[in-house]
């Protein structure tokens, strides 16, 4: 308890996670995209869900690096947390996520 009598607020769960490094980020972003490798039409799906613009790739040999560029902040730094949250928002996921908590809450 502090001195005023409230208990110190808890940090959230992030601000206790190391930061990543520079090739933990790229690959938190790369492996989001090799899951849909196999699957031509999801990708293309997920890539409209996340704002990304397909006509802006020379060749499909570029799409991890123009992906890490649709991500990048500025050099050495890559917005994981709106990565992760493009993905938990897809909506396969999310249905995936609310049924998963629905079972949970059931118990």
């Amino acid at each position: 308890m502090s001195r005023l009598g409230k208990r110190p607020s808890k940090m959230n769960d992030s601000a206790k996670l190391p930061a990543h490094t520079l090739l933990e980020q790229k690959s938190i972003i790369i492996s989001i995209l090799s899951d849909f490798a196999d699957e031509g039409d999801r990708l293309i799906a997920y890539l409209d869900h996340i704002g990304f613009d397909l006509c802006a790739l020379a060749s499909p040999h570029d799409l991890g690096n123009a992906v890490l560029g649709h991500y990048r902040i500025k050099a050495g730094k890559y917005d994981i947390h709106r990565a992760c949250n493009d993905l938990a928002s897809w909506p396969p996921i999310a249905a995936e996520i609310a049924r998963q908590m629905d079972i949970k809450a059931e118990g």
